[in-house]
């Protein structure tokens, strides 16, 4: 792992520890499956396994994909959680989140998370 990937985790791990937070993965990290994705983050020594991943609602008409907007994803796995679901933070590089936009802490892909992405992901999700 990268020196960058180090920090990444460091700030994902304040996350944790600060809030209890679990983990619920969308968007192509789901191509990996759970168990391969779970001894990724392992091996990266992310403090918590991941509880979850959102529903793929990508529909395929012949040879089309008719993809949807990860917002969708996260509020079909919202709804389906209503119970476990007090308050959330979306991690992404990424603006598709349509009407969650709100819970988004951007993140840059050539970055990663940064101390300050962790710090308003905190805010966040302790404004509950």
């Amino acid at each position: 792992m990268a020196q960058a990937d180090r920090f990444c985790v460091e700030a994902l791990n304040h996350i944790l520890t600060e809030t209890g937070a679990l983990i619920v993965v969308s968007s192509t990290w789901r191509a990996h499956r759970y168990n391969g994705l779970s001894r990724i983050f392992e091996s990266w020594k992310i403090d918590r396994p991941i509880f979850s991943l959102t529903p793929d609602l990508t529909r395929k008409h012949g040879v089309i994909y008719e993809g949807v907007q990860r917002g969708d994803e996260i509020q079909k796995w919202l709804d389906e959680h209503q119970d476990l679901t007090e308050s959330f933070v979306i991690l992404d590089d990424d603006t598709d989140m349509k009407h969650l936009l709100h819970r988004l802490v951007r993140t840059r892909s050539d970055i990663g998370l940064t101390t300050q992405d962790a710090h308003r992901a905190i805010a966040l999700l302790n404004q509950y």
